[in-house]
């Protein structure tokens, strides 16, 4: 009782500074994200903690990105016509994730909101790491034929993996060295505090997603994903379908480009983010979270 009570003290203090309180007065849920499960089922407050706490002080150390603006408002990070439709890629805090990733990547088709993807920073020992709690789509009339017109206009390119490509490129931004998705059966929503709760229940076959973005299954309840993916080479493509390929690679790489531009700044800009002392709690804090408290076995 008393740990939790000085933890949520030192959570507290920890947004009460200027960079965290305008993003805590934004998204109020931030205050209490320790509390409830928050990305895996099976995480204890203290991993809750440690996660969060890491997410926010990597955030400040990475201030030549735009990061620290996308948990304040959207963050474009590409838009362009395919098929007669405008596709947008956004980097955002969004409170119907707020469980699942502090932000996520998100695809707009004409300005609606079609499927997202939800993660958190972390980093142990100078290793960065990407940690993703979801992959949803709307719940919009017609976003499953949607999102089949935009794999038609992406040249064959499914949506989700536009997403994963996204955010492997912004894994490569920030020298992050591993993807840790976490698996259907520890995906927050299926623990006991929503189960028996009658809340919100998840669709998504995270799994399948996971394993063909060539992701690991740990004992951990998480998929271990690369971040760095070679493209198949052409040669290796049926030849009725190597036009094809190559339109889609053409396409990515104007992508990259446009993505990685947007994501840094035009001038340098400063985010401060002070990580808590430990010798001004009763519990030892480390400032950011190590990967093997988040992804210890359970």
């Amino acid at each position: 009782m008393l740990l939790g009570y000085s933890r949520t003290l030192a959570w507290w203090r920890f947004l009460d500074q200027p960079a965290l309180q305008l993003i805590a007065q934004q998204h109020g849920t931030l205050f209490e994200a320790i509390h409830r499960p928050y990305l895996h089922r099976n995480w204890s407050g203290k991993q809750r903690y440690r996660a969060l706490l890491g997410h926010y002080c990597l955030l400040g150390s990475l201030s030549e990105l735009r990061l620290y603006d996308a948990h304040r408002h959207p963050v474009s990070l590409f838009s362009g016509e395919f098929g007669g439709r405008r596709l947008e890629l956004a980097l955002h805090k969004d409170q119907r994730f707020c469980r699942e990733g502090e932000l996520a990547m998100s695809l707009f088709v004409d300005g609606q909101r079609r499927l997202s993807l939800a993660f958190i920073l972390a980093e142990q020992e100078g290793r960065r790491a990407l940690y993703v709690g979801c992959l949803q789509g709307s719940r919009g009339d017609g976003c499953r034929e949607t999102l089949a017109e935009c794999t038609r206009a992406m040249h064959g390119l499914r949506p989700r993996d536009l997403l994963l490509w996204a955010l492997r490129l912004l894994g490569e931004a920030i020298h992050a060295q591993d993807i840790y998705a976490v698996s259907h059966r520890f995906q927050q929503y299926s623990s006991a505090h929503y189960i028996f709760g009658g809340g919100k229940k998840i669709q998504a076959d995270y799994d399948t997603a996971w394993t063909e973005a060539g992701g690991l299954l740990l004992p951990t309840g998480f998929f271990h994903l690369p971040v760095k993916v070679q493209e198949r080479c052409l040669s290796e493509v049926k030849s009725s379908k190597r036009a094809m390929y190559r339109r889609r690679y053409e396409m990515l790489e104007a992508m990259r480009h446009d993505f990685l531009a947007k994501l840094h700044r035009g001038q340098p800009g400063e985010v401060v983010i002070e990580a808590p002392c430990a010798t001004a709690h009763s519990f030892p804090i480390k400032p950011v979270a190590p990967v093997s408290a988040i992804i210890a076995p359970f």
